[in-house]
């Protein structure tokens, strides 16, 4: 600070602008030989508080940028962490415990994923201890499971191992497979799991039209995977059997193959629901549910598959259009749609003026998704586009659709006790 005060007083334009204070101004106001005169300088009693409110911390320019140029909120909030941990890294006496906010505010998701690697990093380098609060489910699906805690309610939920009820294996799967569009089920009112594409797709459409919003509701649904279900389940649930108070819905297909569908299409070697005696069904029906408690429910589709189950009900022709347009793609003109759709809406009349039960009609319904001749999710597509299109009452539609399905719609948004009824 002296070399810098010897460095104003010796500027040119200082000592110019002295000289005119004194010569033209102040000299007119001298009384005999008592002169009056300025100096300009640095302040005599500046304090090192003062001095160190000057300093300025920025992010240097990109390369080819001469001057420093605005940076976003979430950029900056960056270089403030990284500081606040250099300090804390320099002072071998401070508790070594960080408490972060937030902090993929003004963050775009790729930094945010960067930022999440950095704070780890530091934790097992630095033995600092980092307690975050989130709404991002790109850091919630970055972290370790076993590191998260469930804020709901007022009461706080962690997942560590001895907390859950999930397994050992569980946390290995979950690490894998936990990716962004599954974390969001940590910031939702209720949660509906469901195995595949199809579920997805049309569940939202099915609840709008039934007056049971998942937006409304605060519903999220997470697409798992074939038997992936109980893995994801599992973390609701505690214990010491509390559970975290989200209603969960799990839709499950039975996928025991009906003996009608054995007519129509190839079912290989799999066992057909007539080989099954009662108790062997029932079994098979616990074991789907065995991982139900709390406020986790499996809703166990009736007969077959989901496709299957509304072939079957009151939705068949709507079911059975949607499937043709799939097996002809999604890149349809309108022309071409519509004679499809007309060609479809024969077919199925006539097979309903035949000797075919409603079984024989799901089963042939099913035969183009069963051989892969159609996209599953692109007759979702095309079934939620019709029903979106044609909407029909809400309490109309509960008779045409799968119980099941209603009820899990039912149980997720609320709109059941915790017993189902």
């Amino acid at each position: 600070m002296r070399r810098a005060e010897e460095l104003i007083e010796s500027n040119e334009f200082i000592q110019s602008a002295k000289r005119d204070l004194n010569d033209e101004y102040l000299k007119d106001f001298s009384i005999g030989h008592s002169k009056l005169e300025g100096d300009i300088g640095i302040a005599k009693q500046a304090e090192i508080r003062q001095i160190l409110e000057k300093f300025e911390l920025w992010l240097k320019p990109e390369e080819g940028l001469e001057r420093r140029t605005q940076r976003g909120l979430g950029v900056n909030n960056v270089l403030f962490m990284a500081t606040e941990l250099l300090l804390l890294s320099e002072d071998e006496y401070a508790l070594p415990l960080v408490l972060i906010e937030e902090p993929e505010a003004h963050l775009h998701p790729q930094m945010q994923l960067r930022l999440m690697d950095f704070l780890e990093q530091k934790t097992r380098d630095k033995y600092v201890q980092i307690v975050m609060t989130t709404h991002s489910p790109n850091l919630a699906s970055k972290v370790d499971l076993e590191t998260l805690t469930v804020m709901c309610a007022g009461k706080a939920f962690p997942l560590t191992v001895n907390q859950t009820k999930l397994e050992k294996s569980d946390y290995l799967f979950l690490r894998r497979f936990l990716d962004v569009t599954k974390a969001n089920m940590f910031f939702a009112k209720g949660v509906v799991i469901v195995e595949g594409d199809a579920e997805n797709i049309l569940l939202p459409t099915l609840a709008k039209l039934l007056d049971r919003s998942f937006t409304d509701y605060g519903v999220s649904i997470v697409k798992v995977g074939s038997r992936g279900l109980f893995r994801y389940s599992r973390i609701y649930r505690r214990q010491d059997d509390s559970g975290i108070p989200i209603r969960v819905a799990c839709i499950a297909d039975k996928d025991i193959v009906p003996d009608s569908a054995k007519k129509h299409l190839d079912t290989g070697k799999r066992k057909l629901e007539s080989q099954y005696n009662e108790e062997e069904m029932k079994e098979y029906a616990a074991k789907l549910m065995s991982n139900d408690g709390c406020l986790v429910r499996t809703f166990v589709s009736p007969k077959w598959t989901f496709e299957y189950d509304i072939a079957l009900s009151g939705l068949g022709l709507q079911m059975y259009t949607a499937v043709k347009l799939a097996s002809k793609g999604i890149s349809l003109v309108e022309e071409d749609e519509k004679t499809i759709i007309e060609d479809a809406q024969k077919e199925y009349e006539s097979w309903t003026k035949s000797d075919y039960t409603k079984e024989d009609i799901a089963a042939k319904v099913y035969v183009s998704l069963h051989e892969r001749k159609a996209s599953k999710a692109e007759a979702a597509q095309f079934l939620a586009k019709y029903l979106e299109s044609n909407p029909v009452p809400a309490e109309a539609l509960r008779k045409l659709l799968p119980d099941y399905i209603v009820q899990a719609i039912d149980y997720v948004t609320g709109h059941t006790n915790v017993n189902g009824s």
